[in-house]
């Protein structure tokens, strides 16, 4: 959003959406692949003064896709959601917000731009109207999440039904494995499910505001919408130079001001973060290398302190110049999924995670953003994140265990990454309706149209 990326998108019309996985057309074949075929089938003319990353598509990578780039990792469980393994969306309408520049471009691809001029022009105008129309819609200013932090962390979320109950034993079986030898890092996560009627917009709109961070997305595919606040980069590059911020190291934020400023201090203090956060990098060092220069990958801004809503993270950023030959979707591939959401090392990490959760991720610690058709991309990960399906809300959260992970503390820290997503879903639940059903589900047709907003820097 304004003020922590650069530009917005919304696509109101996708021209295609190409979907991979083993309840799809395609099939359960190579996301990635799938991407460049469709790429080599469409072009787009580039046009002098627009927004970057306009002629590629819009879309997320679901975590188990590994798979494909990574057989070593064997098998892993199937996502409960059905979702997609991926899905690309490629818009044939498409705004984007310039908060530098306080500009809004209107785009409307079309195959024969003599042929369709006046039709483009009339949509335009449309486009315009129902703008303005907007605008003056209370609607728009209802959006009741813009409390204080204070206000936020005091409310209860709503009720909490994690599927994991056995959470913290399974990260006493993490650590004996690292303490056994086999890693020395892996992310465990686990799920929440609740029954929801609230509206895709309301709930993005409410963790918009809650929640504000520079990866915000609404993907929405007819038969399930995916909504999140991300601060996590996955992989970006542009003008050969490929870059990924590891988030490592988390503090619950402070209800005052002394408070915050005190799980700052014993953030930046932690012995158990720092080395934490050290690995990561490196580990993210290594993944940049197999596709960059020898000696270009380089550590930026190391172990700065950012905040959001609920958490504070420790955050640094690591660049290289692509070699010859390889492009940003390629960095994605060689960094997917990145160490900060799965571990290290990565592999191993993988198939103990295979082992001890009982569901696959799905959408949870994979990529999403846009896969521009030039190779460029800017992609943020998939956390503090909802999966809508059916009338139930999938929400998970993890955290990073080592050797001396305490389990309770994990178990924590996990559920607090989920509130700013539960709060969300809360919130949007129509008035006359408050209730948290644990059993009725609420049933929806899939439809054939997709939209998106995301913020990116």
């Amino acid at each position: 959003e304004a003020g922590a990326s650069r530009y917005s998108y919304v696509c109101p019309l996708a021209e295609s959406v190409v979907r991979t996985g083993e309840r799809e057309t395609l099939g359960d074949i190579d996301p990635i692949q799938a991407l460049r075929n469709r790429f080599q089938s469409r072009t787009v003319a580039p046009v002098v003064d627009l927004p970057g990353l306009i002629s590629g598509a819009f879309g997320y990578v679901a975590y188990e896709a590994i798979t494909h780039f990574e057989p070593s990792v064997g098998d892993l469980p199937e996502d409960p959601t059905g979702s997609p393994s991926a899905a690309f969306l490629f818009p044939r309408e498409l705004l984007v917000f310039d908060h530098l520049l306080d500009q809004l471009h209107i785009i409307i691809f079309a195959s024969s731009p003599k042929d369709q001029y006046d039709a483009v022009t009339d949509r335009i105008s449309g486009i315009c109207q129902a703008l303005e129309t907007a605008g003056s819609n209370p609607r728009l200013t209802e959006v009741t999440g813009a409390q204080s932090l204070t206000e936020q962390l005091i409310t209860p979320p709503p009720p909490i039904s994690t599927k994991y109950t056995e959470y913290p034993a399974m990260v006493r079986r993490a650590r004996n494995a690292i303490i056994e030898g086999e890693l020395i890092q892996v992310v465990l996560g686990q799920r929440v499910e609740i029954t929801t009627v609230g509206n895709p917009i309301d709930i993005y709109e409410h963790l918009s505001v809650m929640n504000p961070s520079p990866y915000m997305y609404l993907l929405d595919l007819g038969d399930m919408q995916l909504i999140g606040a991300s601060p996590e980069l996955m992989m970006r590059s542009t003008d050969g130079v490929a870059s990924v911020h590891p988030i490592a190291g988390t503090r619950p934020r402070g209800a005052t001001a002394e408070e915050d400023l005190q799980n700052e201090a014993d953030l930046i203090s932690s012995e158990k973060e720092s080395a934490e956060h050290v690995m990561l990098v490196d580990l993210a060092r290594n993944d940049l290398g197999r596709v960059c220069v020898p000696g270009t990958v380089q550590v930026h801004s190391f172990k700065h302190v950012e905040r959001y809503s609920h958490v504070m993270h420790l955050v640094s950023r690591v660049e290289g110049k692509l070699a010859e030959g390889n492009d940003g979707i390629d960095a994605f591939r060689a960094g997917f999924p990145i160490g900060t959401l799965s571990g290290a090392p990565k592999i191993r990490a993988i198939q103990l995670i295979a082992e001890l959760e009982p569901e696959g991720r799905g959408p949870y610690c994979g990529g999403i953003g846009w896969f521009g058709a030039n190779g460029d991309i800017d992609t943020g990960t998939v956390i503090r994140s909802i999966v809508l399906r059916d009338g139930t809300a999938h929400v998970q959260a993890g955290s990073g265990i080592v050797f001396d992970s305490i389990p309770e503390a994990e178990d924590l820290e996990s559920l607090q990454k989920a509130r700013a997503p539960l709060l969300a879903i809360a919130r949007a639940e129509p008035v006359h309706d408050r209730s948290w059903r644990s059993s009725e589900k609420v049933s929806s047709e899939p439809t054939h149209t997709a939209t998106m907003a995301i913020t990116v820097e």
